[in-house]
């Protein structure tokens, strides 16, 4: 398989040595129709990379009906919720199709960007390049994600004697909260023609503004209350929701 790496475009501008000593760190992953590859809820574990069929990505919003986001195909990626900090995938990964993935293990790709931090960032631009239609700002938060890996300790050195080894967050909460709500809003724009911003985070509480469709809608408290609040509070129930 490791043919075809060089052909994707989530290798590109990697030399074919390169790419044979990153697809090294790869496993091969089978799937069959209807198979859940990773379920929302569960630990953000692993990265994956379809080499063929495909993987449908459904969000099941608070108290709402599931909604098919993307349908991930041959040379793209999924579950990235690996890369950014977060503790659990926020949507479903189901195959439509037999399917065969590679994936690599959150702390496999950290250790590797931490070796090889010329391969690794250009596998992680890559990777934004993927995804920035989902998520606004890829490229600039995935690059800070990589500046963090690198200054961060290694997962395997051990804790001086008296010492705990501390594990930092890649992630601070008011980012992961802006990414949940760019998230919802490209949902919400795509199955419904409104949006829903960030505006701030104060304390626990978060300032959000409607926008679009939404605005004037009598469903607005719904998507309000429900969708936007009901999801946040999913990974977040300590935050209040205001919109402004």
């Amino acid at each position: 398989m490791i043919t075809l790496a060089p052909n994707m475009d989530l290798f590109k501008g990697l030399t074919a040595t390169q790419v044979e000593t990153l697809w090294a760190h790869f496993h091969t992953c089978v799937g069959h129709k209807d198979d859940v590859i990773f379920q929302a809820g569960a630990s953000a574990d692993m990265l994956y990379l379809v080499l063929q069929g495909n993987v449908s990505i459904i969000y099941t919003p608070y108290d709402g009906e599931p909604m098919t986001l993307a349908q991930v195909g041959p040379g793209k990626v999924c579950g990235w919720s690996a890369i950014v900090g977060r503790k659990s995938y926020t949507s479903d990964g189901v195959c439509t199709t037999e399917t065969v993935l590679m994936c690599i293990h959150r702390q496999a790709l950290k250790d590797f960007c931490r070796r090889e931090p010329a391969i690794g960032r250009i596998l992680l631009m890559n990777i934004a390049d993927q995804v920035s239609q989902r998520w606004s700002d890829a490229r600039a938060e995935i690059d800070h994600i990589f500046s963090e890996w690198l200054q961060a300790e290694a997962s395997d050195e051990s804790p001086r004697e008296g010492e705990e080894k501390m594990n930092l967050p890649v992630h601070s909460r008011e980012e992961q909260i802006r990414a949940l709500v760019e998230q919802l809003s490209a949902y919400i724009e795509q199955y419904h023609g409104g949006g829903v911003d960030f505006i701030a985070l104060e304390a626990n509480t978060l300032k959000v503004r409607l926008r679009g469709a939404c605005i004037g809608c009598p469903l607005s408290p719904t998507t309000l209350h429900g969708w936007v609040a009901g999801t946040i509070h999913q990974f977040f129930p300590e935050i209040e929701i205001e919109a402004v």
